[in-house]
């Protein structure tokens, strides 16, 4: 369901599936396990067993951010996780996932769009880089209407969102210098 809340983030950390039947055990990325709403690339007789994280580079950052209504039991109307690690001052290996507000989990190409893209000493990145992520986001994501607002208004929360992402990826985490 692109609706729940783990998947986005879990893909932006770059977790794998460990699936097993009854013959067989393989790994795949957790992004290949949709093959759209509501379905999965499970084969006959597959079980999901585990999700399993890599371990998480010093230079990775990574931001989460899930607009909801004001209801704590409501799903997200949008959700997006941005992830990339830092070499030589810019961004290198840039993941982008929105939940909510497309059919499944799946890569964008607003990854795409951060890769390289220079990071001041504060830990932000250049602001034309996240603008072509913003509008490549906006532009690729496939929002249903439902009672959690329009197509468009979706796709401008999905904006917004990648917009804070980005803005906490930056922000050093608690412990950090």
């Amino acid at each position: 369901d692109p609706r729940h809340d783990p998947a986005p983030l879990l893909c932006a950390l770059g977790a794998e599936v460990v699936l097993r039947s009854a013959r067989v055990s393989r790994r795949l990325p957790l992004e290949s396990l949709a093959a759209g709403p509501f379905q999965t690339t499970l084969g006959h007789g597959e079980l999901l067993t585990s999700i399993e994280l890599p371990p998480r580079p010093v230079s990775r950052r990574t931001g989460w951010c899930k607009l909801q209504s004001s209801s704590l039991d409501d799903y997200a109307s949008v959700s997006v996780a941005v992830s990339y690690e830092v070499a030589g001052g810019r961004v290198v290996n840039p993941r982008v996932y929105v939940g909510a507000a497309d059919t499944h989990v799946r890569p964008l190409s607003a990854s795409d769009c951060l890769a390289g893209a220079a990071v001041d000493a504060a830990g932000q990145l250049e602001p034309e880089a996240v603008q072509a992520a913003a509008d490549a986001v906006e532009a690729e994501v496939q929002p249903k209407k439902d009672h959690r607002g329009s197509q468009r208004y979706k796709r401008q929360l999905t904006r917004a969102a990648l917009f804070r992402a980005v803005a906490r990826a930056g922000s050093p985490s608690e412990g950090e210098n």
